[in-house]
């Protein structure tokens, strides 16, 4: 028998595209444009200056996560390296 755990419950789950929709107006209502160039702003002087996670933010938001490598070794039956490329 079920103790309370797990289950259904209110406010699990994703949010709903119309719960999204409205966040995404509330976040940009209040943050105005010149506040998000001064926010870029910063963070292309934080990259100028070498900060390795600002660089990190930066390209993950410009490019995009890289592909994940793994190089498996193999033995007798198997090629000496294989490559195998999992898709984000």
């Amino acid at each position: 028998m079920a103790r309370g755990h797990g289950g259904a419950r209110k406010g699990s789950g994703r949010k709903s595209d119309n719960e999204l929709r409205a966040a995404r107006a509330l976040l940009d209502s209040v943050i105005t444009d010149a506040r998000k160039k001064k926010i870029i702003t910063a963070l292309a002087k934080k990259c100028e200056q070498g900060d390795v996670k600002a660089i990190e933010l930066w390209l993950r938001y410009r490019y995009g996560l890289p592909p994940q490598i793994s190089i498996v070794a193999g033995d007798e039956d198997l090629p000496a390296v294989q490559i195998v490329e999992v898709k984000r």
